[in-house]
């Protein structure tokens, strides 16, 4: 899309099936941002502005995946502004990794013991 001066169809189905095989984006939105003189007012102008292209689509978040959706954005400061939403389940990813870290020292931890005993090396003191 660098050198591109409009979305043409057939990028929009591109975008679409791309967002459609990534089952973690929700939402991308294009914006056209070649009017906009300074890089700093890209935000506002984007929160502001009906996006060039949009696309939605319905991600499968239970309640228990504990997931947030976290929105970015991305151009060249040029010619288009890139905002995406993307389901991210890091707290989840951290839950599961400790709980693992947990019951492996509990289960290393009985297994020592009942090596230790079966070899007669239990010795307390």
């Amino acid at each position: 899309m660098k050198e591109k001066p409009a979305i043409s169809k057939d990028m929009e189905e591109e975008i679409k099936s791309l967002v459609q095989e990534a089952d973690q984006i929700s939402k991308v939105a294009i914006y056209n941002v070649s009017d906009v003189a300074n890089n700093n007012l890209i935000l506002d102008y984007v929160r502001d502005v009906k996006p060039d292209y949009q696309y939605e689509q319905k991600v499968w978040n239970p309640t228990w995946l504990k997931a947030d959706f976290f929105t970015f954005g991305q151009g060249d400061g040029k010619q288009w502004y890139v905002v995406m939403e993307t389901r991210h389940i890091g707290e989840l990813m951290a839950i599961i990794l400790f709980s693992g870290i947990a019951i492996y020292l509990t289960l290393f931890t009985i297994w020592a013991t009942i090596n230790a005993y079966h070899h007669k090396r239990f010795n307390i003191g």
